[in-house]
């Protein structure tokens, strides 16, 4: 299947969404344009995340989520299939390696480690950075 036929990544997100803003940003930074990404926007203060629409694509109810197609399933006769992505370490780790243009936003190999270290703190529950969006 030729790669025209394969429809655009589609990345749900919210402006209050401090884990949505890094993945802007790793787009912004990898220029990505609207041709690479389809963007929707979640409103999390009307409750958007709850609706059972977006609950059957994300049954954690969070964003962003970047929804990848798997190019051997696109057929004429049926929809394409896509590969879910929920995690904001996961989803800019699939756009950088996609985009290997500078600025690189993955570490150099000796500090990876560090690097992934400090990423996990930051999921890991013990600090919350929603403090930064007030």
């Amino acid at each position: 299947m030729s790669t025209h036929n394969i429809p655009p990544s589609t990345l749900y997100w919210s402006p209050h969404s401090y884990p949505s803003s890094l993945v802007r940003l790793c787009m912004l930074e990898k220029i990505y344009e609207s041709k690479d990404l389809k963007l929707i926007q979640v409103d999390l203060n009307m409750g958007d995340n709850f609706h059972p629409s977006f609950l059957s694509i994300n049954p954690a109810g969070t964003v962003p989520l970047l929804l990848v197609p798997n190019a051997e399933s696109i057929q004429p006769d049926r929809a394409p299939e896509f590969t879910r992505i929920a995690d904001t370490k996961n989803i800019c780790n699939f756009l950088a390696t996609k985009r290997r243009s500078i600025p690189s936003l993955i570490p150099l190999p000796h500090l990876v480690k560090k690097s992934n270290e400090i990423i996990d703190y930051l999921h890991s529950g013990d600090l919350d950075t929603n403090f930064l969006m007030l």
